[in-house]
């Protein structure tokens, strides 16, 4: 199983022409960013876990689900709060409605 662990100040994950965008948070000593670009239909990553703040766009999400790619977000301390995976290939309705 292979991971990639995002953590810092203004990380983010997102799509720029059909690429996977992995931004590193701001390292606070060198005030820099690590960016990680990959093709979206090529990606290496069982998982993806972010531990800290910034943002995903739903589009990334989507095709993270597509490539089986799971998403794992952490608070600080390490703990699990959030876990995105693709539903298993079934029809899945949604019924937003009040009844």
């Amino acid at each position: 199983m292979k991971s990639l662990f995002l953590q810092g100040y203004e990380l983010s994950i997102k799509i720029k022409n059909t690429r996977l965008v992995f931004s590193q948070g701001i390292d606070p000593f060198s005030n820099t960013k690590e960016v990680l670009q990959l093709p979206a239909s090529a990606c290496p990553f069982d998982n993806v876990l972010i531990q800290g703040r910034g943002y995903v766009s739903t589009e990334a999400l989507e095709r993270l689900a597509e490539s089986n790619i799971n998403v794992i977000m952490l608070y600080k301390c390490g703990k699990l709060y959030s876990y995105f995976n693709k539903i298993g290939g079934k029809p899945f309705l949604l019924n937003l409605s009040n009844q």
